[in-house]
């Protein structure tokens, strides 16, 4: 029946309905949360000329409390409403008890795969349009200062990143570390802005992706099970248990699996190691924190500097390669580097190395004297996987640089490459998520 107002200045009947709602936070149940909210909210409607304004806050914040428990279950326009006007309520919950990235991933894998990637597009540009003040000091944005909304924030972080010149997995750390908005904030503020852009970067990849694919799933390898969730490939060990869900079918007709529990993650990029779930922060930190050290380091400086004087010059690719071979025979890191990043940003890496007799002759009598096979090389000598190994070597072998920060400046070249058009040289190295390392993708 419909509630008066005394009913909702009721202390004891609310206090009831704050229990019952922190019940269902703890336990996610969703349906029974959306049973609550839409009665709740439907008798909150009828009320009219209400006074009693820390009442009506503590109201509209259970119900918006049990919105977005419920939130997979909530009619598609209203996620959009959710998302454009409210969603920085989420951003306050230890994601430990609600996550809000998962709650949209249980939504999206409601629906039909063909319509997930339009409906993140609508996301994203809904979140773009949130004006909460999810962060209370004023931001600096294009050179003025701004409130901290949500709007505000994520169009500082696309600034930040606009040249495209930035490694997908590592624009946020990057993000995180160098921002001067994100150095003003404490740590709480900085893990509310980490998991606003979680959500933003999620939205980005598309369902018809592995790392994008919101249903788990179950396949067969060689006689071993795995399974897949958001992402990740899973080892499931001998006996672990699995629930599989009411017959929905995922890719390629495998039954999914809503269960997975006692697991080894197998990240995307790598099979050759395990980690355990437990692990896989601190690995993702200590990427992090290693990509973090490299960038404010004396080597990257000076890549920096001498980048900045290359760059005023004719950047002509002869005139290029002349200051690279000068630069590697003088043992000189810093401008060989900064030449390959010049190169790499004008969409000439694959014109630098493919049409130069001098690499073609030197690398190729390399892969011969090593016996590493030159058939894919002899087809096209600016392959990837040689530009690779090439870049491995001149930076380890004659520049001396160790083998971490080597790779990192791969990721760096191949994401130059990639935001000029170059995408064939997109993952010429990694971090990869299953040893914590830096990688050369050979």
């Amino acid at each position: 029946k419909a509630w008066t107002t005394e009913d909702f200045l009721d202390k004891e009947k609310f206090q009831a309905l704050q229990e019952t709602a922190r019940e269902f936070l703890l336990t996610d149940d969703e349906q029974e949360a959306h049973l609550l909210y839409k009665d709740l909210n439907q008798k909150w409607q009828t009320i009219s000329g209400f006074e009693d304004k820390n009442r009506v806050n503590d109201y509209e914040q259970l119900l918006l409390t049990l919105k977005l428990i419920a939130l997979p279950r909530l009619e598609d326009e209203e996620v959009i409403e959710c998302t454009r006007k409210e969603i920085g309520f989420a951003l306050e919950f230890d994601q430990e008890e609600l996550n809000i990235k998962n709650k949209i991933r249980r939504k999206l894998a409601n629906m039909p795969l063909v319509s997930r990637d339009g409906y993140k597009e609508r996301l994203i540009k809904a979140l773009e349009e949130n004006e909460q003040v999810f962060i209370e000091s004023n931001i600096e944005v294009s050179g003025a200062k701004t409130r901290g909304t949500i709007a505000n924030w994520l169009k500082d972080y696309r600034l930040f990143n606009l040249d495209g010149k930035i490694d997908e997995k590592l624009a946020k750390a990057e993000y995180l570390f160098r921002s001067r908005n994100v150095l003003m904030l404490d740590n709480k503020e900085r893990a509310k802005l980490k998991t606003l852009l979680d959500l933003y970067d999620d939205w980005h990849i598309s369902s018809y992706t592995l790392a994008g694919y919101e249903d788990p799933l179950l396949f067969e390898d060689d006689g071993k099970l795995y399974g897949v969730y958001q992402g990740e490939i899973f080892s499931l060990d001998e006996g672990t248990p699995t629930r599989e869900s009411d017959g929905n079918l995922g890719l390629a007709g495998k039954k999914a699996v809503t269960d997975l529990k006692n697991i080894k993650v197998e990240p995307v990029l790598s099979r050759e190691e395990t980690v355990t779930v437990e692990d896989k922060e601190k690995i993702e930190s200590k990427l992090n924190e290693a990509y973090h050290n490299f960038i404010s380091g004396d080597l990257w400086r000076g890549i920096l500097s001498a980048k900045d004087k290359l760059h005023g010059e004719n950047g002509e690719v002869k005139i290029w390669r002349n200051h690279f071979y000068q630069a590697v025979n003088g043992g000189k890191k810093d401008e060989a580097v900064a030449v390959l990043l010049l190169a790499a940003e004008d969409g000439k890496l694959n014109e630098f190395f493919g049409s130069d007799q001098r690499f073609i002759n030197f690398w190729g009598a390399y892969l011969v004297k090593n016996n590493l096979g030159k058939e894919l090389f002899d087809n096209d000598p600016a392959n990837a996987k040689d530009m690779a190994r090439f870049l491995q070597y001149i930076l380890e072998k004659r520049l001396g640089i160790n083998s971490q920060e080597a790779a990192m400046i791969g990721v760096m070249v191949a994401n130059a490459a990639r935001g000029a058009g170059e995408t064939e040289y997109k993952i010429l190295a990694y971090g990869d998520l299953a040893t914590g390392e830096f990688r050369w993708n050979t």
